[in-house]
């Protein structure tokens, strides 16, 4: 790590929903990262961020863990703090916000999911099954939401991945689905 030169550069963003911006983050969030030494590789969630930050630069293992067991040891106190900040409104409201931010994830989902088959591309990866769960939700326990935001018709390349992932054999056996 020492012998590194990060080059930081500290971009001013006045508006996250600016379409340049949302080029690198389509959720309009911070904090985002670019990586210059890992071919313009773009991440965002602060999370996310530091495991790529710590994985990548971090070769002495200064700040990360050699084995696995001690990896989910340190993820369990990363989840903490989190949820220590984290605060729910009241629910009205949450479920307003939670309706507006389903629709905000289809609409991420099937831009992201243009000319793909799942996520990351042409591979099936964890990334798309740890939707699974709420995709199957959405689906089935308010599936008033399909409706509302014309799902079927408005975001064709979500509906084809929910397709996909819902034939996977083992997401079958899961969900009980024949």
């Amino acid at each position: 790590m020492a012998d590194l030169q990060p080059l930081i550069v500290w971009v001013l963003v006045d508006d996250a929903n600016d379409p340049v911006y949302l080029a690198i983050n389509p959720h309009g969030r911070l904090p985002s990262l670019r990586d210059p030494n890992s071919d313009n590789l773009t991440l965002w969630e602060s999370d996310c961020i530091v495991d790529y930050l710590v994985d990548t630069y971090d070769q002495d293992g200064k700040l990360n863990l050699k084995s696995d067991h001690e990896k989910f040891r340190r993820e369990k106190w990363k989840l903490k703090q989190f949820l220590h900040f984290h605060h729910d409104p009241p629910p009205d409201e949450q479920q307003q916000l939670d309706d507006a931010e389903t629709a905000r994830d289809f609409e991420i989902l099937n831009g992201l999911l243009e000319d793909k088959v799942y996520l990351l591309g042409d591979d099936f990866t964890y990334g798309d099954l740890v939707w699974v769960p709420w995709d199957m939700y959405v689906k089935q326990a308010v599936p008033d939401l399909w409706e509302k935001y014309d799902v079927l018709n408005k975001y064709p390349n979500y509906v084809a991945w929910h397709e996909r992932l819902i034939e996977r054999p083992s997401v079958k056996t899961v969900y009980g689905i024949e």
